[in-house]
């Protein structure tokens, strides 16, 4: 995973509810990118683990992505971007990279064991190129529109493979050309790159909703709460359609939910206050204003 101070809340969620889905012998590695996380974070993830059980380890690694800075952004942060340096810096062969805005409520043991088909990644189809906002930068390299289209919130990755190919030296002689072209920032790049060359994984890996999404019940699964604001954001709870959702899996399986803190605030105010935007604006789409 990688987050910063606006995702840490949602990471924390996402890391609890992913060891709640677990069966009672797995045992599972978080290996955390983090940028610029409230001074807080750190002892509070800690807890989390203390009471998550000796099932769960966590290991720390510098968000070293620099080598991104002339890249579009998203919500004025680059951590999107540390995904793709990830499957160089674990020593796995395989890892499963989650984005910080997901619930988990089905054993990711399954997805695990997903067979890749002597593809790099597995990833949930969202739609085809020609429905996506990337497809004036993606027809430029000829790319078919009828190509399906993947959400990268959820990856299956053959780590060893991506290392044996040097893929991260390959995506970073892309950014280098078109860095500020990146549409949706690293799923622009890793669709670019994976065109037609992924495993489709079942959709229930990765289920997208909105703030002005019907609020029913998903599949068993990951639940991605798309866009801006998310449920757990500051005043979300009024203006964001699918808060049910999150509550009852808080509930149910008894998460934590991390306080906000003022350093949270300080450490990225921009985006921060990019976040209060988005509730406003749905605040106003739901009154209809």
């Amino acid at each position: 995973m990688a987050f910063d101070a606006l995702a840490y809340r949602g990471a924390a969620l996402t890391i609890q509810s992913a060891v709640a889905s677990l069966d009672g012998t797995s045992d599972v590695t978080f290996h955390l990118f983090t940028k610029d996380i409230p001074q807080s974070a750190p002892d509070f993830i800690a807890s989390l683990f203390t009471r998550l059980g000796n099932r769960v380890t966590i290991k720390h690694y510098n968000s070293d992505i620099q080598d991104f800075s002339n890249c579009a952004t998203l919500h004025g942060s680059l951590m999107v971007y540390a995904r793709l340096i990830m499957p160089d810096e674990v020593p796995s062969e395989r890892l499963i990279y989650l984005d910080s805005d997901l619930i988990i409520t089905k054993d990711l043991t399954a997805l695990w064991n997903t067979d890749l088909h002597d593809t790099t990644i597995g990833a949930v189809t969202l739609s085809t190129v020609e429905w996506s906002n990337d497809r004036p930068f993606l027809s430029k390299f000829g790319i078919n529109p009828n190509s399906p289209y993947f959400n990268s919130g959820v990856l299956l990755i053959d780590s060893l493979r991506w290392r044996n190919d040097a893929t991260t030296k390959k995506l970073l002689d892309l950014v280098t050309h078109h860095g500020p072209e990146l549409t949706v920032v690293d799923q622009t790049l890793l669709n670019l790159y994976f065109n037609n060359n992924f495993t489709h994984l079942p959709p229930y890996w990765n289920q997208h909703v909105y703030s002005n999404s019907r609020a029913s019940s998903p599949d068993s699964g990951i639940i991605h709460f798309l866009g801006m604001p998310k449920p757990w954001s500051l005043l979300s709870g009024h203006f964001h359609n699918c808060r049910p959702i999150l509550s009852s899996v808080i509930k149910q399986q008894r998460l934590i939910y991390p306080p906000l803190s003022w350093s949270e605030i300080t450490a990225a105010p921009g985006q921060f206050f990019r976040s209060l935007r988005s509730i406003y604006r749905a605040a106003k789409a739901r009154l209809s204003l």
